[in-house]
Order: structure tokens, then C-alpha cells, then sequence
């Protein structure tokens, strides 16, 4: 009896996570990094970040951000570049957040809604590019997620994700 308890408990191991897709025109080289927050009044760290190193070019290309398996983010950060240039500029189509077969679609500029712009980012509402700058002697450009997006990214998780179980 006890042996077919173990089994079915093991049956409910989960090996999930959550990717975040971002379609953009990133004309210089640069690195694109993701945060994300695991409890709501937690502060972005480095511990809880992903980079990816993106190649300048006159095309859109994609980045997928795999989170580690098991996290369930409250809120994401995307960091625009560590490099500063006169006239920067990224051009962001997209910004997808996808858990299991749930997606948030931000495509064609819904994901503005999601995001507040620091004073690193400037943009018109009706544009998809977003010029960079520096301010302040100071170039950290982000978007920080808001409390809309808290809200999009908690219904990405059914109540009983929380009380499954999974190895690493």
C-alpha cells in the first residue's frame, strides 16, 4: 500500500517553467537582461537575473528568457543594455510571458501597459521604439514591470501549481 502511495506522489513531480520572449531590433551589440521578483515587495537582484548577449542588426530577432523550474515570478524587470551610444535606440515588437500552454501576448505594443520606462527611456505611445539615454550621468535603461503585469503573471498559475512538488 505504502509503495503505491510513493508512486502516485511522484507521479505529480513537475519540471515546469516559465519563458519570456522578446522579438526586437537591437542595432548595436549589447547585453538584454531579464529580473524577476519571486515575492512581491522583494527588490531585483542580480542573483534572480538572466543575460543574454545580442548582436546588433538591422533585422528583428528573438531572445527567449528560460526562468529556472518551479519559479513562479511576481513581477519581471527588462534592462535594455549596458552600453551606452549617442542615438540609441530598440525597437521591441514583442514581449511574451508563457507558462504551460497560458500566454500573455504584449504583441503590436500591448505590453506598454505592463511596464513603467525609467528615466533612462523615452519613447512617443505611439511608437514601438524606445530611445535611450543617458540621465544623470547615469545608463541603466528599464522597464520596470507594474502592478498590471503583477496581476496578468499571477493568473498564469493555477491555484494548484502552488501546491505541487518538483526536482531539480
Amino acid at each position: 500500500m505504502l509503495g503505491i502511495v510513493s508512486c502516485k506522489k511522484e507521479e505529480k513531480v513537475i519540471a515546469e517553467s516559465m519563458t519570456i520572449t522578446l522579438r526586437l531590433g537591437v542595432y548595436k551589440n549589447d547585453t538584454i537582461q531579464v529580473f524577476y521578483i519571486k515575492k512581491t515587495d522583494d527588490s531585483y537582484s542580480e542573483e534572480l537575473s538572466i543575460k543574454q548577449f545580442v548582436e546588433g542588426k538591422n533585422e528583428l530577432q528573438t531572445l527567449n528568457y528560460e526562468l529556472p523550474v518551479g519559479v513562479k515570478p511576481k513581477n519581471i524587470r527588462i534592462d535594455l543594455g549596458e552600453t551606452a551610444n549617442y542615438h540609441d535606440s530598440i525597437r521591441i515588437e514583442d514581449v511574451i510571458l508563457k507558462y504551460r500552454d497560458l500566454a500573455l501576448d504584449g504583441s503590436r505594443g500591448a505590453y506598454k501597459a505592463w511596464f513603467i520606462p525609467n528615466e533612462n527611456i523615452y519613447f512617443d505611445s505611439d511608437t514601438l521604439v524606445h530611445r535611450l539615454q543617458i540621465h544623470n550621468d547615469i545608463y541603466d535603461p528599464q522597464l520596470n514591470g507594474n502592478q498590471l503585469l503583477n496581476t496578468k503573471i499571477i493568473k498564469l498559475f493555477p491555484p494548484d501549481v502552488n501546491e505541487r512538488y518538483f526536482n531539480e
